[in-house]
């Protein structure tokens, strides 16, 4: 796996809204202070460079709004060999992985750790209440546990047997009440409309969120 691939690497769209997403690909980006400025506008430069260079698949960029100071970068897959697809659609396209790994570089000095990475899988038998789907909300409600969860909310599990709870929410207040009902350990990301490349999926189901997307507006 080549991580500055990966770091802005996409997601699959599933045909239909509110079914689960069987594997997700999450990178997460651990922030400096007082840098989000610059972070916002390296983003902004990847997110036209893989718009101008036709980067293969939609990738969806959040931001957090309590906890720590990250960005995550979901993905999204249909299958194992959707992963080696979007893969190889990489592999071919020189000019593409060229300006993001430079572009990539730029965070460097914005990056309070290394990066990480997790590759996770939809667990329908720990899944409780309404099922998320990848680009589905305004916010999520985000809670990382090794315990099997006795909470609302759909769950993926990395190799390393970490769990991911998400809950959807289409504002902060109902984000914030989700948050309380998860428990200790709860924080809220915002996803990012402007960065990132929207499937049209995501802008037919919620147009007026993501029309400053770089893929709602044509450029």
């Amino acid at each position: 796996m080549i991580p500055c691939m990966f770091l802005l690497l996409a997601g699959i769209a599933l045909s239909a809204q509110h079914r689960p997403t069987p594997i997700l690909f999450v990178v997460r980006e651990y922030l400096n202070p007082s840098i989000d400025a610059e972070h916002h506008q390296i983003e902004e430069d990847a997110a036209k460079i893989c718009f101008d260079l036709k980067c293969p698949n939609p990738y969806l960029v959040l931001k957090s709004v309590t906890g720590p100071s990250e960005v995550w970068y979901v993905n999204g897959f249909d299958s194992q060999a959707k992963v080696e697809e979007v893969r190889q659609a990489y592999a071919n396209n020189a000019q593409l992985t060229a300006a993001l790994a430079a572009n990539l570089k730029r965070k460097d000095a914005l990056l309070s750790a290394k990066s990480t990475e997790s590759l996770l899988k939809f667990r329908k038998d720990l899944t409780r209440g309404p099922v998320w789907t990848i680009g589905q909300g305004r916010y999520l409600s985000v809670r990382w546990t090794k315990d099997k969860p006795a909470i609302e909310g759909t769950v993926f599990e990395g190799d390393d047997g970490a769990l991911l709870i998400v809950r959807a929410a289409q504002s902060r207040e109902q984000a914030d009440a989700m948050a309380v009902e998860m428990g200790t350990g709860t924080y809220i990301l915002s996803v990012r409309p402007e960065l990132g490349m929207a499937a049209k999926e995501w802008i037919q189901a919620d147009p007026d969120f993501w029309k400053e997307n770089r893929v709602a507006k044509g450029k």
